[in-house]
């Protein structure tokens, strides 16, 4: 089953930590696909207001989402590597701006 353009954007929109992590290699790949993952469970619990079977899925997304946040905000660097021949903030390059 492929995920459409559309659901792929709303998912990166909810999960803004995730889909970031994952392209600039932030976290380790494992916790952004759970990230992810954890997106698509909690975009399911909409459908709670077609059936209601599908509240089981709220407190599974919104406690594994809550884990999920403390843990990434744990694992995220505090800084971000440079790229060679970027200017870093307070160089001179940044002064003249």
């Amino acid at each position: 089953m492929r995920l459409s353009d559309a659901v792929l954007r709303r998912i990166a929109d909810r999960n803004g930590i995730a889909v970031p992590s994952l392209i600039l290699g932030l976290l380790p790949r494992w916790l952004a696909w759970a990230g992810l993952v954890i997106a698509v469970i909690a975009e399911l619990t909409t459908l709670v207001l077609i059936w209601p079977g599908f509240a089981v899925l709220l407190p599974i997304a919104r406690f594994t989402g809550l884990v999920w946040l403390i843990v990434a905000g744990v694992r995220l660097p505090l800084r971000r590597a440079t790229r060679p021949g970027s200017p870093t903030p307070g160089s001179r390059h940044e002064a003249q701006r």
